[in-house]
């Protein structure tokens, strides 16, 4: 019994199209996309030979492949490593001392630690006064103090004094070592004050600061993958969207493809999220291979057909098919085109007031603004200040389903216009009565109760 992993796959010699590429090793509990990814970036393979490799490998009876698209880049975040403001290029500029470590192994059974030493040391600010250089000269001084008053005794016992007589006066070398014990005395008490056992603090800074992890798929930018993540995580730790923690995820990650991860430059052409659209998945050889779409915010159906983004979608996702299918690249683009109209059709029907006007939990409240603006001239509707108040009269009927739309739009605009009704407005709701209704709770913890459910 020499490790603890089981071994799901292992190829000795593998080879790519001919092209001699090492071992093949896949552990329990990793994915076979993933193993595969980094062999393509260590051999400069192709899409193409990579999932061909893919699709050898997950018709195994015994290999199950979870994804069909590698994580180009993982990281475990701890929220408290982004406490107080971020400084872009200098990192967390703040680094708080949280726990001081025997008090987690002094033993509340001792009543001198449970009753005095415990709750001094849990006050507030009585970790940064010990950290406080004052603190560490007034300890020297007093260890040097009782130093003096400890050798006074010693020198007065018979023993020492016996070998005193016979022994050559102190000079000022063997003060000079006194000194250094006190020094060293000094260092030890300081440190059992601040920070006698690292580890306990490492684990409790883990433990207390813990947050899903971030993963960067193939095919996404990080800020999408940041701004999807941002969304599961506020479930447990609202607020994240638009707060440094969010940018500074973006930034640190993309600052890595200067130095250690250069691939990553493929993943960092924006620093802003994309609309991910749902167009379904395609299945092939019993590998799903899901069809996300990043629809850009700023651009109509028109542009982005014009642009030939859809096809170049289509071409991305049937490189990637193995084996290839016939007419793939046709049949895929028609099929996202029809779920893109779909799409729209039903945004002004939304509940979220995002998805009605085509923007992200990451726009500003400007571009939010603006695309209300847009959202307004498609219904039709007469609504200052994003269009002409003429004798009051409208494009449409006052029970047309457009004019009531604007109205919700209108009506609901303020609400992401103040950062602060913002936050509220982005907070997880949770469905509660079966769905009829859903709630969030405010500052205090009480439930507030909001009628329609949670998420559309």
């Amino acid at each position: 019994c020499q490790r603890k992993e089981a071994i799901v796959y292992y190829k000795k010699n593998a080879k790519a199209d001919g092209k001699e590429i090492g071992d093949i090793l896949v552990w329990q509990g990793e994915e076979v996309i993933d193993v595969l990814y980094r062999k393509r970036l260590e051999h400069n393979l192709t899409i193409t030979q990579q999932m061909s490799l893919f699709s050898d490998i997950c018709d195994q009876v015994d290999v199950y492949c979870k994804r069909s698209r590698a994580a180009v880049y993982k990281q475990v975040v701890n929220k408290d490593d982004f406490e107080g403001e971020y400084e872009h290029g200098k990192g967390n500029s703040t680094c708080p001392r949280k726990h001081c470590g025997w008090r987690f192994v002094a033993g509340y059974e001792n009543k001198l630690m449970k009753d005095t030493i415990v709750p001094f040391m849990n006050k507030d600010g009585t970790i940064e006064w010990f950290k406080d250089t004052r603190f560490v000269g007034i300890l020297l001084l007093f260890v040097l103090f009782v130093n003096r008053i400890l050798v006074s005794v010693l020198f007065r016992l018979p023993l020492i004094r016996r070998f005193r007589a016979s022994a050559a006066p102190l000079k000022w070398s063997h003060y000079l070592v006194l000194l250094s014990g006190a020094t060293v005395a000094t260092s030890y008490i300081y440190s059992q004050f601040v920070e006698p056992v690292p580890a306990i603090d490492a684990a409790m800074h883990a433990f207390m600061g813990k947050m899903p992890d971030l993963e960067v798929l193939e095919g996404e930018q990080v800020a999408d993958a940041v701004l999807a993540w941002a969304n599961e995580a506020q479930k447990e730790h609202h607020p994240l969207l638009r707060k440094h923690i969010h940018w500074a995820l973006i930034s640190e990650t993309c600052d890595k493809q200067w130095g250690e991860m250069p691939h990553l430059k493929d993943f960092c052409k924006r620093d802003k999220a994309y609309e991910s659209l749902d167009f379904g998945s395609i299945n092939v050889k019993g590998i799903e291979h899901k069809l996300n779409y990043f629809k850009n915010p700023n651009a109509t159906l028109e542009e982005e057909l014009e642009e030939g983004r859809l096809e170049e979608k289509a071409a991305e996702i049937c490189e990637r098919l193995v084996p290839p299918m016939n007419n793939c690249e046709v049949d895929i683009a028609k099929h996202m085109k029809d779920q893109y109209e779909g799409f729209e059709r039903d945004r002004a029907s939304s509940k979220k007031m995002y998805k009605r006007l085509g923007v992200l939990g990451d726009s500003s409240a400007g571009e939010i603004y603006m695309a209300a603006g847009r959202t307004m001239s498609k219904l039709g509707s007469n609504f200052a200040p994003f269009a002409r108040v003429d004798n009051g009269t409208s494009v449409h009927h006052d029970w047309d389903m457009r004019v009531n739309y604007a109205q919700a739009i209108s009506a609901g605009l303020a609400e992401l216009m103040v950062e602060k009704d913002r936050e509220w407005y982005d907070k997880p709701c949770e469905p509660v009565f079966g769905g009829a209704m859903c709630a969030k709770k405010d500052a205090a913890g009480n439930m507030m109760i909001e009628m329609g459910g949670g998420e559309d």
